[in-house]
């Protein structure tokens, strides 16, 4: 699926079903040359290691990163994001991250506990060998019940069991394309970032837009904490089912 076949009604009609979309080649190589170099201003590139940066809508205003500012703030992942949940904030912040460690998994499987939709830009080649974004298609749907079950019985935001047990079937499929690919997905189905291997390289830029919750009205969350069914929370969550609590690796904006 590229942009010239697109319309923001079919992509958020995949994106509820499956929980993620692949849009290869959404951005045109010129394009994404300029987005590279206004990336290595932000993000120099190291001798080694796994490096990235934050950045905020008020650095993209900067006019030298104007081509990051225009993807970031592009009008079609606009319309995606206000269509798949009017209430949503676009675009809150980005990570420009740029992978060199070869044969390190980058992240734990895990879904994020602050419910959201990215937008992931690969500004490289990416596939299995770079260590392609991988996604648990369709898993969104069953995590999300499991969280609000969890939250609504009296259980923390903090606490919610968000790393998959080691006996529960899921299968993850890798997303690859060519630099200019824009992968969206719901970070509420399992997901991760494959290894990569020697002499390979993974360069993307990722922004985040928080999506709303029932759970976000404070009359609710106090509620729940008096809920009599909370020593039950145990019963709730599939064997070997854990939550990060701050572990940095699975908890990378991913």
């Amino acid at each position: 699926m590229t942009r010239s076949d697109l319309s923001a009604k079919q992509v958020v009609r995949e994106l509820k079903e499956k929980g993620v979309v692949c849009l290869e080649s959404f951005f045109d190589p010129s394009f994404v040359e300029k987005m590279r170099r206004e990336a290595a201003i932000l993000n120099p590139t190291q001798p080694q290691g796994n490096h990235q940066v934050r950045i905020y809508p008020r650095t993209v205003r900067d006019p030298q990163f104007s081509t990051l500012g225009q993807a970031l703030n592009d009008d079609f992942c606009r319309e995606v994001a206000l269509s798949y949940d009017h209430n949503c904030k676009f675009f809150l912040d980005a990570v420009i991250e740029h992978v060199k460690i070869a044969e390190k998994k980058i992240t734990d499987i895990h879904f994020d506990l602050v419910r959201s939709l990215k937008f992931m830009i690969y500004l490289s080649d990416v596939d299995k060998q770079s260590a392609a974004f991988r996604y648990c298609v369709a898993s969104h749907k069953e995590n999300r019940k499991l969280r609000n079950r969890f939250l609504i019985m009296g259980g923390g935001a903090s606490d919610v069991p968000n790393v998959p047990g080691p006996s529960e079937g899921y299968v993850l499929t890798d997303m690859e394309g060519p630099r200019g690919t824009l992968i969206i997905f719901d970070t509420e189905g399992f997901h991760s970032a494959g290894t990569l291997q020697k002499e390979q390289e993974r360069l993307l830029v990722r922004s985040r837009t928080r999506l709303s919750s029932w759970f976000d009205n404070t009359i609710l969350q106090r509620a729940a904490k008096l809920n009599p069914l909370r020593a039950c929370i145990p019963l709730l969550v599939p064997q070997g089912r854990r939550p990060t609590r701050g572990r940095a690796r699975a908890q990378q904006d991913m």
